[in-house]
Order: C-alpha cells, then structure tokens, then sequence
C-alpha cells in the first residue's frame, strides 16, 4: 500500500492519495480483518503530519499489537538519524551544509516513535548498519534488487566520455549540490566525463536510463 501521491509510478496493491485520518483509520480496519503480517517501512498506517508529534499519530501499532498481529518496523533514514549523534560520531558530517535533512525530524520526535515501536513490534529492522547506529535494537536488513529485471550492459560512452548518473529524490538529503559542484570541478580540469541527472522521472524511465 502507498500513502500520498507517488511521482514515481511504483506499483502497489491499494493507493491511498488521501492523507485524512478517516481514510487511513477505514484502511487499518480494512487490514486488519485481512492481514496478518504487517511490514512498515518508516511510517505505520495512522498519520497526521510527522510521525509521533500528535496523537493518534502511531495509535495503529497499538491496535494491531492488541489484535495479535506480526508487526515488522523497517527504518529507512531520516526517522530515527539525530543530529546529535550523527555530528559525534561522523567525522564527514555534512549537517552544517545540509541543515534542512535534519529538521523534519526533531530530537524528540525520534525518540518518541523509536520507544512506542520498542513497545510494540515484533520485528525491527533498519537499511544498513550506518543506520543501527541510531537503532542498535534493529537488525540490517541490506538493499534489495531483483537483478533479473537489470541486464548489464557493460561500460558505455556519450559522447566520447564515460557517463556518470545520479537520481536523487531528495537533492537536499542525497547530497546534490556536492556531487554536481564536483563535476563542474572535473569539467573545469579537462576531465573527459558526462554527468546526467535522473529526477522526477517514473521508475519504468529511470530504470531504462540505468
């Protein structure tokens, strides 16, 4: 199930474009008479702007730990990555030049959505071990790809030049201006190289270009 207006044309099973707590309170009834196993990546299904700041934000995980379901929390970022932490123990930390990655989320609301998913799932999972960093309780669950959908094609040029690609959702989070200004920079330098940016492209698109 996708929550919100997907740019990308994923596929999914049910598209909730709605995001008024009625529609997402008939869905988690819906769900709950039909599924057993319930596999979050970031966010539950209950919702009101920024997970845990409002009640009855997170209220989902309690009804479906009630109704003895398997519920599976999987981070994938920006939810559970403090500020604090992040500038200790990173010696490359980038807050400074990207303060924006860091204020959708504040310290508090962070740990509020980690202690009620302690409290309540089953499993929890996170993105890489950079991640459990945050969440040592986690389990690193790496990347997935169905690599019989990628044939490789081995190393191309464009223009005489090898081509480098980028597909950031978000420039600000991944880190764009960085990687754009280092090619300006190989430019400058006479370095033979072709630098294309994947953005707001649906997925079928992207994964041509790829």
């Amino acid at each position: 199930v996708l929550f919100g207006i997907n740019p990308y044309g994923f596929k999914a099973d049910y598209q909730i474009e709605s995001a008024t707590t009625t529609d997402q309170f008939d869905f988690l009834q819906f769900a709950i008479r039909n599924y057993d196993v319930f596999h979050f990546y970031y966010r539950s299904i209950i919702r009101l702007g920024t997970v845990a700041r409002v009640f009855p934000s997170g209220s989902d995980l309690l009804a479906l730990r009630a109704a003895g379901k398997v519920v599976v929390m999987h981070y994938r970022g920006s939810e559970v990555r403090s500020r604090e932490i992040f500038d200790e123990i990173n010696p490359y930390s980038y807050s400074a030049e990207l303060p924006g990655m860091f204020e959708k989320w504040p310290r508090q609301e962070i740990d509020n959505f980690r202690n009620l998913v302690l409290g309540t799932a089953d499993i929890i999972l996170c993105a890489d071990e950079e991640l459990r960093t945050y969440v040592p309780e986690a389990k690193a669950i790496n990347r997935a790809l169905n690599l019989s959908n990628v044939q490789p094609v081995g190393p191309r040029l464009q223009n005489g030049a090898k081509l480098f690609v980028h597909a950031p959702t978000r420039p600000i989070v991944k880190g764009s201006h960085f990687i754009d200004a280092a090619f300006s920079e190989m430019h400058k330098n006479g370095t033979i190289a072709s630098y294309r940016k994947v953005q707001n492209f649906e997925n079928t698109v992207a994964m041509s270009i790829y």
